[in-house]
């Protein structure tokens, strides 16, 4: 029975309707018809869907109920009429939610068993966040009375729209995938948010539009997207991903530990700097803030030029800049010579104090290796050993990063 159908089909909603959400339907769903009679003004009961007597020469088929823009429906039906029995009225009861629905009418075609009808500003009622689906079915009227045919559901599955991709950045351009007849771009919005983008094209098929700026999101926020047209909108997405559109990228070059800063659009802000994941050469760093949001160079690079790529969800995505590596100079040991006991400091250039996470340079000394530390001034600090004989000399170097360097000068133990 049909009316078992609309009780399975909308009890999960759990909604109460009064006369003036019926009033509300008819002024959305109805204003539109493209052809055929008026509505009826009062609701009717959406009928039983009971097998016709055998003896029944006319009955009624509901063939489709399908979007064919965001806001127009066509409703197709045809007429069985074994007895070539005189046909007084054909058409369509469409419901929402309820047993209780309208007739909308279609003028007679005597050539033809065919019937249909499009409607204009027809959207699912959005009540307490749920979209409500339309039932439509076909009947035909003879001398004998009104003929029922099947029930047909149209559901948020079957919106015209679908968005092809998860998210992008300012500038992407996104395409939404549906049915958009005679659509026109001037007539045609596509919103994030509540930011307008910039439509690139319709067709029958496909929107393309660009992702705007001034969307209020940081990276990785979803977003609504929305498709608007004649003032009628339609929600296409309510998780497209807003990525970060990182547009520079400064220094470009330094040593290790060098502080670059980036700029562009949805950038996270300092109580979000974990969500933009960033890596130099294939090493990931962890993002920090002060007055802007900013990364170091990090120790561990094996290479001195490097790109540098950051994650949108679980894809990579390559920025089109590197930074260059610029290694330290170690101009001399202090003291030299040096005793078994006290720290030995290789006095640097263009190196950078120890900062939070940097990896400890290599040093080796004739063979033997340890690790080294830089102090405030950017110089390497390590401990002598104690087991070398005193009065020789030992070649120094150190590894920091990329770059192998050795000390202008033997270090000599007194």
């Amino acid at each position: 029975m049909i009316q078992n159908l609309f009780s399975a089909v909308y009890r999960i909603h759990r909604l109460a309707y009064g006369l003036s959400f019926i009033i509300v339907i008819t002024l959305l769903v109805f204003s539109g018809c493209s052809k055929g009679k008026t509505p009826d003004p009062d609701p009717v009961t959406v009928p039983e869907q009971k097998p016709e007597p055998e003896e029944a020469t006319v009955k009624a088929e509901t063939i489709s109920l399908s979007f064919i823009t965001p806001i127009a429906v066509e409703i197709r039906g045809k007429i069985i009429n074994e007895g070539k029995k005189t046909i007084l009225d054909r058409g369509f009861v469409i419901a929402f939610g309820t047993n209780t629905g309208h007739k909308v009418y279609v003028k007679p075609d005597p050539a033809s068993d065919l019937f249909e009808v499009k409607i204009d500003n027809f959207h699912l009622p959005l009540v307490d966040g749920v979209l409500l689906p339309a039932v439509a079915i076909a009947f035909v009227t003879d001398e004998k009375g009104t003929h029922y045919g099947n029930a047909l559901s149209l559901e948020i599955g079957g919106m015209a729209s679908k968005i092809q991709q998860t998210g992008g950045k300012t500038g992407d351009i996104i395409t939404l995938a549906g049915n958009y007849l005679d659509m026109k771009k001037e007539d045609t919005k596509v919103q994030f948010g509540q930011v307008d983008a910039q439509v690139i094209s319709v067709t029958d098929k496909a929107i393309t539009a660009a992702v705007p700026r001034g969307i209020n999101a940081i990276h990785g926020d979803p977003m609504d997207v929305t498709l608007v047209w004649r003032g009628q909108h339609q929600l296409v997405a309510r998780s497209f991903f807003i990525w970060a559109n990182i547009k520079d990228a400064q220094p470009r070059t330094g040593p290790l530990g060098t502080v670059v800063r980036f700029t562009g659009d949805n950038l996270p802000l300092e109580n979000a700097s974990t969500a933009l994941k960033v890596s130099f050469g294939g090493v990931p760093v962890i993002a920090d803030y002060d007055t802007e949001y900013f990364f170091r160079v990090p120790s561990e690079l094996s290479k001195d030029k490097v790109k540098l790529s950051y994650q949108q969800g679980p894809q990579s995505v390559e920025l089109p800049f590197e930074f260059t590596v610029t290694p330290p100079v170690i101009k001399s040991i202090s003291p030299n010579p040096a005793s078994k006991t006290d720290p030995i400091t290789l006095k640097m250039e263009n190196s950078l104090p120890h900062w939070e996470g940097e990896k400890d340079a290599i040093v080796d000394v004739g063979g033997f290796k340890t690790t080294a530390r830089a102090n405030e001034q950017g110089d390497l600090v390590f401990l002598p050993f104690r087991a070398f004989p005193t009065g020789q000399n030992y070649t120094v170097t150190i590894t920091v990063g990329p770059h192998t360097l050795t000390a202008p000068q033997p270090l000599v133990y007194k």
